[in-house]
């Protein structure tokens, strides 16, 4: 058997393996619906039709996301009354700002370890109108950074 052969073998099995794993997520999925069903129903009904659902058997992820726009700031009774749902105990927390075109953004990641094995994220992407009088970006300092690259071409005889 060639070496290419070989590793193409080797690669099949791992297909087989990621193919199995991915069938014993889907069951777990399935049979613990009713239990990921309460972490769905923690977002308001008004807002469900905003919502995002990954399952990821890579790493027994089930991803729920939840965007909000055009609030007026960070203190907007739709996102406080959402972010108090999800700031409690055994929600792990981070968040994660964004300044792109003068648009407020920050994210809100809530991480959990649901007790049957898959591991629940909720992240909230909450937007600030770009015109809010109460929320906005401004340039605190400016960088600047020299970046040298290779520029490369591939040659041949």
């Amino acid at each position: 058997m060639s070496t290419f052969t070989s590793k193409m073998h080797k690669a099949r099995l791992s297909n087989k393996e990621q193919i199995k794993k991915q069938e014993a997520f889907g069951k777990l999925l399935r049979a613990q619906a009713p239990a990921l069903k309460q972490y769905f129903e923690m977002i308001p009904p008004s807002l469900r039709k905003h919502v995002s659902l990954t399952a990821e058997s890579y790493d027994s992820t089930v991803r729920l996301g939840v965007s909000l726009r055009e609030l007026d700031s960070f203190k907007d009774k739709r996102l406080t009354r959402l972010l108090e749902k999800f700031a409690g105990d055994g929600w792990v927390a981070h968040t994660h700002d964004y300044t792109f075109d003068n648009q407020p953004n920050r994210d809100f990641d809530f991480t959990q370890q649901a007790h049957f094995g898959i591991r629940i994220k909720v992240t909230i992407y909450a937007y600030v109108k770009s015109d809010s009088p109460l929320c906005r970006v401004v340039v605190k300092g400016v960088t600047t950074r020299v970046v040298e690259e290779q520029i490369r071409e591939i040659v041949c005889a």
